[in-house]
């Protein structure tokens, strides 16, 4: 695997790529460069690192086909819609860019990790097709539900603070999570099924992520009550479980209350 680490290249650096690429990797006529930002290549490039860089337009990366390690982090980019075309990505990196829209990754089924913190993204795309997503990175964007993630059953890491996140519903399924980072959204809410991950424990304090947690620090949760979920899984599934039976209770007894059919 030839990688091309590019760290702090300016964009117009970028435009012309022969001579770094000759130095970087001496592979001389093996790579080509054809046109004002246009790269072409004769053998295969698998991994490309292009932060810093100032880019915006990524164009040129059509013709790189075979890229499977892709970092362009920290730049200014807003379109990444030529990414579509690139099948065999494993590894997206696209963290401090100023991207919304992120329907081109939805088909990269070789996808494993995806960071894409610190952009504008309002709305994920349908990713069922990301089956082998390992490690999420959507921090710092304007989500307000995870949906679109519900049926990545082998997600692992999941890195969603500084959101508006009010709907976590579609974490419900993913049992294979050892990391939730949750803080700083808009939840309000927990479920009973939030006690049921057998890899990870609810907290609630200002504390670095570590694997087997569900960092929920400084959401606005008020069900269950906040003394509750300080306890543990035990406790909190307890709760649950009584509040449950009792809401029933209460159901029968508003149905055995509700007043007949008037008989003149």
């Amino acid at each position: 695997m030839y990688l091309l680490n590019l760290i702090k290249r300016k964009s117009s650096q970028i435009c012309h790529l022969q001579r770094i690429i000759d130095k970087k990797l001496r592979l001389k006529r093996d790579i080509f460069f054809s046109g004002t930002n246009y790269i072409m290549e004769k053998d295969k490039i698998t991994g490309l690192k292009l932060n810093h860089c100032n880019l915006t337009l990524i164009d040129f990366l059509a013709n790189f086909p075979d890229l499977k390690y892709l970092d362009l982090e920290y730049n200014s980019i807003t379109d990444i819609s030529v990414i579509r075309n690139l099948k065999k990505l494993n590894t997206l990196y696209l963290s401090y860019n100023k991207i919304s829209d992120i329907s081109a990754i939805e088909n990269l089924a070789d996808m494993e990790f995806l960071r894409l913190s610190k952009n504008e993204i309002s709305e994920l795309p349908p990713l069922i097709n990301l089956k082998k997503l390992y490690l999420f990175v959507i921090s710092y964007n304007k989500l307000t539900n995870l949906d679109s993630i519900k049926e990545l059953h082998k997600l692992s890491s999941l890195y969603a603070s500084d959101n508006l996140i009010k709907d976590i519903s579609g974490l419900q399924m993913l049992k294979s999570l050892k990391i939730c980072d949750l803080k700083n959204n808009n939840i309000e809410i927990l479920h009973q099924w939030i006690t049921e991950f057998p890899l990870m424990n609810i907290n609630l304090n200002k504390t670095k992520i570590n694997s087997g947690v569900i960092l929920l620090y400084n959401n606005p949760i008020n069900t269950p009550p906040m003394d509750i979920i300080k306890q543990d899984k035990k406790i909190i599934a307890n709760w649950f479980a009584t509040n449950h039976t009792q809401k029933n209770i209460y159901e029968c007894e508003d149905k055995n209350t509700m007043p007949g059919p008037v008989i003149p």
